[in-house]
């Protein structure tokens, strides 16, 4: 009998709850205060019990733990968000009004003054709460999923959406109409405002052709020519698309195209801008540049009839193409015979001589010296390679803006007559 009162006595120095007075433990209220700050807005607790407390040793005031379980009851209906429309949250429900949860709580209470307790919560086991209450939804309230309200907003956003879409595409159509066709200049390249010239002081000028279509992005045709001698070009087959809206067309060169006779390069990673009015531009990033060139929807007649002659001519005289900086010692030609040569004029090469010329002149340049052509000019020259039958000597004199030099030759001179320009 004596041993099972100090087992008794020892119980209830360590369970408080279950032996001393309502003093030496917190009361329920305070569990209860401590769990409810914990609990979301739409949840109570109906119940709380506490199954056991424990004095805490050691400590320099009284301080004990406390077990409690408890029961929690939805105050409304709980909804879980999983979509929204139009920033309205569409939302399912998880728990009605009514039901309940059980959980358990472990709390530590302290004592301060005579028979007050500050109580704050260590753990809590419960299932999770998922979702908020309906009241915390705001003015806006919510969607309930696949409600006829929900399924009536998402039919309404679908069809104006469409709409949209409809009209969009719409305008890209009617732009795709708009620059269907070929598309060509009568003014050279732009760059910055200004017009652009190579390190040889020639031009440049686009053509664009599309081909008719109803589709969006497709084939299309780039040509880049020398603006002065427009049959020297080099077309490109390139690839465009509308941009959304149907404000203007992005076109895209199929591969990267060096443009030699006028000294322009242009990759195919380049988004060439292409407007309704006919507005071409493009940028040169690293340079900080961007390049225009003003087409209108028709054949450049002036250039086609340009390319005709020079068709024409080629056909009818077969000249020999004269490249860049040639001299006359580079042309194929033997003593006493002659040829038809293709030359365009320049007036920054090297002369030597006056009417009869020296096999060191370039070709170019003597054409001009002797007033047969003008810088920039194309024509067909007769060029005779002459023997002599001894040393002469050669003049030099200034003419048509280029200076020649005199020399004295020994061996050959070449005369030049103008059968026909371009």
């Amino acid at each position: 009998m004596k041993n099972l009162f100090c087992v008794f006595s020892i119980l209830c120095f360590l369970f408080i709850g279950g032996c001393s007075g309502e003093s030496n433990q917190p009361p329920e209220e305070k569990i209860e205060n401590a769990l409810a700050r914990k609990l979301e807005p739409g949840v109570s607790i109906s119940e709380l019990n506490i199954e056991v407390s424990k004095k805490v040793e050691n400590a320099n005031i009284p301080e004990v733990v406390s077990r409690s379980t408890f029961e929690l009851t939805f105050n409304e209906n709980f909804y879980e968000q999983i979509d929204s429309v139009q920033e309205t949250p569409v939302v399912k429900l998880v728990a009605s009004k009514g039901e309940t949860l059980q959980g358990t709580i472990v709390t530590r209470s302290v004592i301060f003054g005579e028979k007050d307790w500050n109580t704050a919560v260590e753990s809590i086991e419960v299932a999770q709460i998922l979702g908020k209450a309906e009241s915390q939804y705001g003015k806006n309230g919510f969607l309930i999923d696949q409600s006829s309200e929900h399924r009536e907003l998402v039919a309404k956003i679908k069809e104006e959406e469409r709409l949209v879409e409809e009209a969009r595409r719409a305008k890209m159509l009617e732009l795709r109409e708009a620059l269907t066709g070929k598309w060509s200049t009568d003014e050279p390249m732009l760059s910055n405002g200004n017009v652009w010239s190579g390190k040889s002081g020639r031009n440049m000028a686009f053509e664009v052709t599309l081909p008719k279509g109803t589709e969006v992005s497709g084939e299309a045709s780039v040509t880049m020519y020398d603006y002065d001698s427009p049959w020297l070009q080099v077309e490109i087959p390139a690839k465009f698309r509308i941009a959304k809206g149907g404000s203007e067309m992005k076109i895209n060169l199929s591969r990267k195209t060096e443009f030699e006779r006028v000294g322009f390069t242009l990759s195919h990673h380049t988004d060439i801008t292409f407007t309704r009015n006919g507005k071409l531009r493009f940028p040169d990033d690293w340079k900080d540049i961007e390049y225009s060139n003003q087409l209108k929807k028709a054949e450049n007649k002036v250039r086609l009839a340009k390319i005709k002659r020079y068709e024409a001519i080629m056909k009818e005289h077969n000249p020999l193409i004269v490249k860049a900086n040639s001299a006359m010692s580079d042309l194929p030609l033997e003593y006493n015979t002659y040829a038809m040569f293709l030359v365009e004029g320049n007036n920054h090469g090297r002369v030597i001589g006056v009417d009869q010329y020296h096999p060191n002149s370039w070709v170019q340049t003597a054409t001009v010296h002797a007033g047969l052509l003008k810088a920039g000019e194309t024509g067909v020259i007769k060029i005779t390679l002459r023997k002599l039958s001894d040393c002469v000597q050669l003049a030099g004199k200034a003419l048509n803006g280029v200076v020649s030099r005199a020399v004295r030759s020994c061996y050959g001179t070449y005369r030049m007559e103008l059968v026909e320009k371009i």
